[in-house]
């Protein structure tokens, strides 16, 4: 570490760290303890719910043919809602417990590598940004694989530059094994780590290697076999249940919502895509990959092989998932399943707010640091407001989608869900006590001709006595499910009255004419 970084220790551990840590801590559990019970229960929520009711060996026989995910995260969603209870905000406090840890362990990695100043930006960056509060708030894998993600890196380079490195290549490895249980998206930093590894393999022996991969293997073995029955659900139709081509705007969305997560100006959100043509994503990323880019020049002044370390976790997944999607012609991922790399991208937006000083040599180095802070707040303040106080925001309202039809309904009123799965998050606000129909769909079969029969087998159970039929959709559905769901239903002799979207779901009420 050069004079510089020295100088700038010296100047925050002994004074203003650990007040600054503070500041953030409490930034980042404020924003998410508010809006904890607040958002509704998503569909992939609801799902992981359900399955974490259930009990260990009946997670790992759904798991086998229906859910081509690892079992870590339902497992341990099991074991909390066994603690805690099924109260929302409860459960969904496991996620919050995480996106704090990884807020602070990308402090501990950035103070490590580079700087106390790094450190701390990043982990600010980290508390203000809106795909990690919205992450911290939800009941799904992204902050456990997020946590481990960092802490696996933290051991990889502690192997690297510890005198006792077998220890540490231990703990590597099973940190590894741990993220690849609770999400396939690990593969892509792994192979980030494994090239990195490569690059600076004068300083790792074949040994040491080893040590690490053996660890890995015998903790991920029990799981190994399992691995066919995922092959089996993806083999079967590739990406096929993402349902979504990809796009012009597809890799700047990605940037953008690793930089600032969105949220700004049509830009795209958690759940919305496509928001902005391509043209405008420039004026907004401008910005931060200036700041990206001073901060890779600032890092590699301070700590080379740290910085490539750093780099290789974001650039290699990032690229590996887009060459994916181009090859299948298909989003491979979606911006929220990469979360779990953003603190990665900020540990160099920070050093680049932080730092920017030095690239403009004429300018007062105090006055461009606030100005490069003053510039991402000004992008993240209305983002944050947005998140924390527009209901109006969120996506996938089915507490007012259950409310129209509570406050609606009649006892002999029929509830049509479309897929079968999304009861679980409408039944949640409102649970029918009626005759209630879902349309089975098979992830298997991606298309709407795959539908059709379900479609038919529904509407064709209607019976004269069924004179009010509400309809409830959210994706993920084939284009048109809706439309040929609707269609079946007057087919039958039904008319439609109205219908309602709620941002992710849609409510139609049929009604049967008396005659």
């Amino acid at each position: 570490m050069d004079g510089l970084a020295a100088r700038l220790n010296q100047r925050w551990v002994a004074r203003w760290e650990p007040l600054a840590m503070a500041g953030v801590l409490l930034l980042a559990v404020t924003h998410r303890l508010d809006r904890l019970g607040a958002r509704n229960l998503w569909p992939d929520e609801a799902h992981s719910l359900d399955l974490a009711r259930r009990t260990l060996p009946e997670i790992l026989t759904y798991l086998r043919s229906n859910d081509p995910h690892p079992v870590g995260y339902y497992a341990l969603l099991s074991f909390w809602i066994r603690v805690v209870g099924q109260d929302l905000v409860w459960m969904r406090a496991l996620s919050l417990v995480f996106g704090v840890a990884a807020i602070v362990l990308t402090w501990r990695l950035g103070r490590r590598l580079f700087s106390a100043t790094v450190g701390v930006g990043a982990a600010a960056l980290l508390a203000l940004n809106p795909f990690q509060i919205f992450a911290s708030n939800e009941l799904r894998m992204y902050m456990p694989l997020e946590f481990l993600a960092l802490l696996s890196t933290w051991t990889l380079w502690r192997a690297r530059e510890s005198a006792d490195r077998h220890v540490w290549w231990v703990g590597y490895g099973a940190s590894v094994a741990l993220m690849l249980y609770v999400s396939y998206y690990a593969f892509p930093l792994i192979a980030g780590h494994a090239l990195w590894i490569f690059l600076h393999r004068m300083r790792v022996t074949a040994r040491q290697a080893g040590i690490a991969a053996l660890t890995g293997l015998v903790l991920y073995a029990p799981w190994i076999p399992y691995l066919r029955y995922t092959a089996a659900i993806l083999g079967s139709n590739p990406l096929g249940w993402r349902g979504q081509p990809i796009y012009a705007t597809y890799v700047p969305e990605l940037i953008a919502s690793q930089t600032f997560g969105g949220y700004l100006f049509n830009m795209l959100s958690y759940h919305s895509f496509r928001g902005l043509d391509l043209e405008y994503f420039g004026m907004f990323l401008f910005l931060f990959l200036v700041l990206a880019a001073a901060g890779v020049f600032v890092l590699g002044r301070m700590n080379r092989p740290a910085r490539s370390l750093i780099a290789l976790c974001w650039l290699v997944p990032v690229i590996l998932v887009v060459l994916i999607s181009l090859a299948f012609g298909r989003v491979a991922a979606y911006a929220y399943h990469l979360n779990f790399l953003q603190p990665f991208l900020a540990l160099f937006v920070a050093a680049g707010m932080i730092h920017l000083r030095d690239a403009v040599a004429n300018a007062p180095g105090s006055l461009v640091a606030l100005g490069a802070v003053l510039g991402v707040l000004a992008f993240m303040a209305p983002a944050v407001d947005n998140l924390q106080w527009n209901p109006d925001y969120q996506y996938y309202r089915f507490d007012r989608a259950a409310r129209l039809v509570r406050d609606l309904y009649e006892p002999t009123d029929v509830v049509v869900y479309l897929p079968q799965g999304i009861h679980l998050n409408f039944e949640f606000y409102f649970d029918p006590p009626g005759k209630k129909l879902g349309v089975v769909m098979d992830l298997r079969q991606w298309t709407i001709e795959s539908l059709r029969d379900s479609i038919r087998d529904v509407a064709r159970s209607l019976t004269p006595a069924d004179r009010r039929v509400w309809v409830v959709y959210s994706p993920p559905v084939p284009e048109g499910g809706m439309r040929e769901l609707v269609t079946a239903i007057t087919q039958q002799g039904y008319r439609l009255a109205i219908i309602h979207d709620y941002k992710g779901v849609d409510v139609g009420l049929l009604v049967r004419p008396l005659r």
